[in-house]
């Protein structure tokens, strides 16, 4: 009990810090031999740079603290998030996960930074390809997932693929659609001047 108060104590002292008096503090955790993988994580939060978050990475592994899907969701973040977004390095990382021991399983939030990814630079058909990727791998999609697809869709002023990922989250028994899923075929429909379909999806808006 006493062990678990101290790691949370910790948490909320880095969660507060902030720049250099964050990284120092870290350094104090290590030296006292306290430090766990989610003190670690909410240091990679923190890296400027995939390299960076890479090099610490290899830091916690040299303290026998293995890297866990938080870990790689926000190394996989910072490199979409990067100059030219380095798609291919973010998709790398789900390989380097399979080969873990034990195997890193992504979740939804890693599937949903690959979607973002491609999505925001308009490569739509690879955002697709990483949702469908995610449901095989039995991971079911949410609000955020199809947000994130009919936004990819906007980007492209694709309307017929776009009416085809809402009517999958409409009939996806996981989810309630919500209003950013709405509005964004909303605002894509009227740039393309549809005034029937707006008002379709406007009365049909949660």
């Amino acid at each position: 009990y006493d062990d678990g108060r101290e790691a949370r104590q910790i948490m909320m002292t880095l969660r507060s810090l902030r720049g250099e008096e964050k990284w120092a503090y870290f350094e104090t955790v290590v030296r006292q031999n306290k430090a766990n993988v989610f003190h670690c994580n909410a240091m990679l939060a923190s890296c400027a740079s995939p390299q960076q978050a890479r090099d610490f990475m290899a830091r916690m592994r040299s303290l026998g603290i293995a890297p866990d899907v938080v870990s790689y969701t926000s190394l996989m973040q910072l490199e979409t998030k990067s100059a030219g977004g380095r798609l291919g390095a973010a998709e790398a990382l789900l390989e380097e996960m399979k080969k873990c021991e034990p195997s890193v399983v992504p979740n939804v939030r890693t599937h949903m930074v690959l979607i973002e990814g491609h999505g925001k630079r308009g490569r739509l058909e690879d955002a697709v390809a990483a949702w469908q990727r995610m449901l095989a791998q039995g991971v079911a999609a949410n609000e955020y997932v199809y947000t994130a697809l009919i936004d990819a869709c906007a980007k492209r002023m694709d309307a017929q693929s776009a009416d085809r990922i809402l009517h999958a989250a409409l009939n996806d028994g996981n989810i309630k659609p919500n209003v950013q899923m709405f509005t964004a075929m909303i605002d894509m429909n009227a740039r393309a001047g549809r005034a029937s379909k707006v008002k379709a999806l406007w009365v049909s808006t949660p």
